[in-house]
């Protein structure tokens, strides 16, 4: 049996997405999706943090913003790190590989863009 790490999400964005070049000029874009929980108890939402790379970084970048209705579809990574202070730490997020919006947004010609998906890293 093989192992599998894939995950879906639905969700809307907390904040305007965050794009900066990396490394050898790769594109990265992070942002936060807002994802309510099965349970329909107050404030029953999880607020998980997600990563596009190169191309769906700047998609992204370009087309979502805060309060987006998206789908994203990738795999869940953990790392670790050191902090300044020299604590430990230690970051779950989604990477993702295929995004899809779900509502309106900024203009029209987003029609062209409103699913993406691209190769991950």
């Amino acid at each position: 049996m093989s192992n599998v790490n894939r995950i879906f999400l639905i969700g809307r964005l907390t904040a305007d997405p965050e794009l900066k070049t990396v490394g050898q000029g790769s594109a990265l874009c992070k942002f936060t999706l807002a994802v309510d929980r099965i349970q329909k108890t107050e404030n029953a939402a999880d607020f998980i943090p997600v990563v596009c790379w190169n191309q769906l970084a700047e998609i992204s970048s370009k087309y979502l913003s805060k309060g987006r209705l998206v789908h994203i579809g990738g795999r869940i990574q953990t790392r670790k790190f050191q902090a300044q202070d020299g604590e430990t730490k230690y970051v779950t997020e989604v990477i993702a590989s295929d995004m899809e919006m779900l509502d309106k947004g900024r203009s029209d010609s987003e029609s062209n863009a409103k699913t993406a998906s691209a190769s991950e890293n």
